[in-house]
């Protein structure tokens, strides 16, 4: 078996699209122990980031439109409700990872390593 280098987190950006300030509140306590530099619901023009999280729960297309530039940005999908359409509407955006939630400590850097 080969081992390959993970992707180094300090000093890389990304962008958090959730209004459940639990879900926030976690990611961004777990964000700072990886040296992560966050915005939490950016304006649209605001830097490209290295990936971002996106809660699935609470987008749709009339509230949540990915920001031009985003499409190659990696996405980890924050699930709570297992619909068959917020399911499908996250599948068609291609997610580079998921977490489940409630989001705990346990997973994010995972989820951030498989999205990088």
């Amino acid at each position: 078996m080969t081992l390959t280098h993970l992707p180094a987190t300090r000093g890389r950006q990304c962008s958090i699209f959730s209004s459940d300030a639990r879900t926030v509140f976690v990611l961004l306590r777990q964000l700072d122990l990886l040296e992560v530099k966050v915005a939490v619901n950016p304006p649209i023009r605001d830097p490209e980031p290295a990936f971002c999280f996106v809660d699935v729960d609470t987008a749709t297309e009339a509230n949540f439109e990915m920001p031009t530039g985003y499409s190659q940005v990696p996405m980890i999908a924050l699930i709570g409700t297992e619909t068959p359409g917020r399911l499908e509407w996250i599948m068609q955006r291609r997610p580079a990872s998921l977490l489940m939630k409630p989001i705990a400590s346990h997973g994010v850097y995972s989820a951030v390593v498989m999205a990088l």
